[in-house]
This record gives C-alpha cells, sequence and structure tokens, in this order.
C-alpha cells in the first residue's frame, strides 16, 4: 500500500465512474443506490489487494494512485472483470504523471489527464494514456489498440489514447504470433532467417467478379478491373490465400473450374447462396462480391462474408465523386 507523502511525484493514477449515472439517477434510484453498493465493495477493495490506495470517491466516481502502472493496469483489469461479473457498468482509465500527494488527496495533471481520458472509454472497457501504454506492452498478457490523439483541457499537448481489448469474461487478450522464423536462401545464395506467415493463420478469400447489368461499354471492365485490381493489392498480404477466376496469370485454375461447371463462367450474377456454396468448395474462410450500379448513378458496393455461415461481415459503397471512367 501506498505510504502518506507530502511531495511530488509521479505515480499512476486510475479513474472510474459509472456509465450514464445521471441518467439512471433520473429514471430509477434505488438502481443507483444498487450501483454505487457494488461499486464500494468491488473497487477498494480490489485497489488495497493489489498494491493501490483509494484515495478520493466523488458520486459514481473513485480516484486510486499507484507506484507501478503495470499494477495499476492489472487492478484495472480485475475491477471490470468483478464489475462484469455483478453486471455493474464501469470506465476506467489509468495515466502516469506528475502528482503531488499531501497523504489525503492527490492532485495535478496526472489525476487531470487520468479523468479527462476516463470519458473515452466504452462501457466496460479501459483506455490508457501513451505514457502507461509504454510501461505495460511488453507483457504478454497486456493488448490494446490507438484511438489517436486527444486534446485534453488545461494541457499544453495532445495525449496518445489506447483502449485495451478484452475477452467476454474481462480479462486482456493475448498476443498471437501469427509469423515464424524460418531460413530460406537469399539471391546470393546465402541462408538467411526471415518470418513467414503460420499457415494456421492464413486465411483463404474468394473475389467474385463484380455484377453490372447496365449497358454502357466502358463501365464493363470495371467488373473484372476492380477485383483484379483488389487480387493484386491483397497478394501482398502474407496471411491471405486468393482465388480469384479472371487471373490465370496469378495461378488461380480451381475457381473458373468452378464456375464452367455450373454454368457462370464469366463468374457474374450468381446467387448469394450459390457464391457462398462455391466459396466453400474452395475452401475459403471469406468471399467478396461486389456489383455496379446502373449508368445513371455511377455507384459500386463491395460486401465481405463469412463463408461458414454467409453472414455479412462489412459494407462498402464507393460514389461518383471518388472514382472516374
Amino acid at each position: 500500500m501506498i505510504e502518506s507523502q507530502n511531495i511530488r511525484q509521479i505515480l499512476a493514477s486510475m479513474v472510474t465512474d459509472i456509465v450514464n449515472y445521471t441518467e439512471t439517477m433520473n429514471d430509477n434510484e434505488d438502481k443507483v443506490l444498487e450501483y454505487l453498493k457494488k461499486q464500494r465493495n468491488i473497487i477498494k477493495p480490489t485497489v488495497s489487494k493489489m498494491n493501490g490506495q483509494m484515495f478520493k470517491e466523488m458520486g459514481d466516481g473513485t480516484f486510486s494512485k499507484f507506484r507501478s502502472a503495470i499494477e495499476a493496469v492489472k487492478c484495472a483489469v480485475k475491477i471490470q472483470e468483478e464489475a462484469h461479473l455483478n453486471d455493474l457498468p464501469l470506465r476506467i482509465a489509468v495515466h502516469l504523471g506528475d502528482v503531488m500527494d499531501d497523504g489525503i488527496d492527490v492532485i495535478g495533471m496526472g489525476v487531470n489527464i487520468a479523468s479527462r481520458i476516463q470519458q473515452l472509454a466504452d462501457p466496460g472497457n479501459i483506455v490508457v494514456s501513451d505514457d502507461v501504454w509504454r510501461q505495460v506492452r511488453g507483457q504478454s498478457d497486456m493488448e490494446g489498440r490507438s484511438i489517436g490523439e486527444q486534446d485534453i483541457k488545461g494541457y499544453h499537448k495532445s495525449v496518445e489514447v489506447y483502449e485495451l481489448t478484452y475477452n467476454p469474461d474481462g480479462s486482456i487478450t493475448q498476443k498471437v504470433k501469427v509469423t515464424e522464423t524460418v531460413t530460406i536462401i537469399d539471391e546470393e545464395g546465402k541462408k538467411v532467417t526471415a518470418e513467414k506467415a503460420r499457415q494456421e493463420h492464413i486465411k483463404k478469400v474468394a473475389i467474385f467478379p463484380f455484377d453490372y447489368n447496365g449497358k454502357k461499354e466502358a463501365m464493363k471492365w470495371l467488373q473484372y478491373g476492380i477485383p483484379y485490381g483488389t487480387s493484386i493489392s491483397l497478394l501482398q498480404d502474407e496471411h491471405i490465400d486468393l482465388q480469384f477466376p479472371n487471373g490465370a496469370e496469378l495461378g488461380y485454375t480451381e475457381f473458373p473450374k468452378k464456375l464452367r461447371s455450373i454454368g457462370y463462367e464469366d463468374g457474374t450474377n450468381i446467387p448469394l447462396a450459390l457464391r457462398k456454396k462455391i466459396a466453400n468448395e474452395l475452401h475459403c474462410d471469406f468471399f467478396i462480391s461486389g456489383n455496379i450500379s446502373d449508368d445513371d448513378s455511377k455507384n459500386i458496393s463491395t460486401k465481405l462474408y463469412n463463408t461458414a455461415n454467409g453472414k455479412l461481415i462489412a459494407a462498402k459503397n464507393i460514389s461518383e465523386n471518388n472514382f472516374t471512367v
């Protein structure tokens, strides 16, 4: 536990609050009292067990201090895990910075920054400043993504904020190594080591020619041109194994055979269920289809599907404002 001190020092500040606290109070005061009881049963005991000290509670918010950024983040993870199990919607932020500790309260920009960035966290999540991220990113059980530079009121520079990634139980997702070190022969005949994608992490993707039912000949080349260009780009990603029916020069042979066998030699206007069946037969994890609009409105739509269940994963539209023919 942190001892009382009357000095300026670098500490990790952890700030929590209950999501939609004010709105819940207006609608259901009993629910708010239940939330506060859960908060008091979870946060202070957990902080104390993990070498920290909760020095302030203000309504739905709590403020705690730690000597270690790693311990502060691990404590935040434990709190979110307990909060998840108890249906307590919390947001948490951790920042490592300069503060003044008088033994009772802790003040300074270190606490202010933690309080400001805490508002950026989604319910059930934790955000940390770049100062904290530099301390924890080397931990094998720590993973996160940057949500960008954020301006902090009263602070002279922006702060890059990272959101930690969670499993449903509240634990942080472990990093997965998707490459392996192999020995290859370079152009000079020398043995060198290189990183190669692990086979189990390679995803196979089928790209169908795009559909176009208009009469404008100048548009028809896009049916194959856009997916072909997409294939060329995706070939640079060693974690993707492509299947494309209009690319014999790229070594694709099975896809055209499948299309010819069912009477869709050009690969266009195939029903979705049949696309899914073809992608399955080609052992693809995903498939991409697209549509070029009629001649009057230049729009192109692309869709990415999961082959196993046919579920749409992502879709994107490109309008006439971002391409020309």
